[in-house]
């Protein structure tokens, strides 16, 4: 499955790192997904009707994209990077995500195209997480249903998470949890999360 753009603006200074593994498309009757040990990318093991989005098995998506107010010492920098710390009971993950950033002047950001894909069939996001309980509040952006395919015009929905633990956390956001985000491209529909032309999602 195909992935597309994410927008994410902060104000404050921050300098740090964050480590994601497989993000997934869940229905709400399963449990939380297991990795096999020494799973390879044809065959990731996931709960039966799940959707693998990204699992970076293969290293960044090449449609990965970052940007940020460079002029002000801003960057967003993500690389595949080898893990043993995803062992959790049953849980055990070789290659993660691993984005080091500065949020700096106007901000920085990153995420990767989509198709765009249809999302409908399922009833959320989820991913693995490495808390740091640093207390930051990070955000997930959707781009969903563009009135427009030839320019960014694609209705934005958000949600926030707080790391507030610490160690590898699968979280879960149905999508009920996202709110129609108060920035918008200009031009975009106004019709609700309909999750059939997904063409975008993002964190940081």
């Amino acid at each position: 499955m195909n992935q597309k753009r994410t927008v994410f603006a902060f104000t404050s200074l921050l300098s740090s790192f964050l480590l994601i593994a497989s993000v997934l498309l869940f229905l709400s009757s399963q449990t939380a997904v297991a990795f096999a040990p020494n799973r390879t990318v044809d065959a990731p093991l996931r709960a039966p009707g799940s959707a693998i989005v990204d699992d970076f098995q293969a290293g960044v998506p090449a449609s990965w994209f970052s940007y940020g107010d460079g002029a002000s010492g801003a960057y967003y920098a993500p690389s595949a990077v080898f893990t043993t710390s995803l062992t959790t009971p049953g849980i055990v993950s070789d290659t993660v995500l691993s984005v080091a950033y500065n949020i700096a002047g106007w901000g920085a950001g990153g995420g990767r195209n989509l198709a765009p894909d249809d999302w409908s069939a399922f009833d959320g996001l989820s991913f693995w997480f490495y808390g740091q309980n640093t207390g930051t509040t990070f955000r997930i952006v959707l781009s969903d249903n563009k009135s427009n395919p030839a320019v960014d015009s694609a209705e934005r929905f958000a949600t926030t998470f707080v790391d507030d633990f610490t160690g590898w956390r699968e979280l879960r956001f149905p999508w009920e949890v996202f709110f129609r985000d108060a920035w918008q491209p200009g031009g975009e529909p106004n019709d609700g999360l309909t999750l059939s032309e997904m063409w975008a999602y993002a964190l940081v």
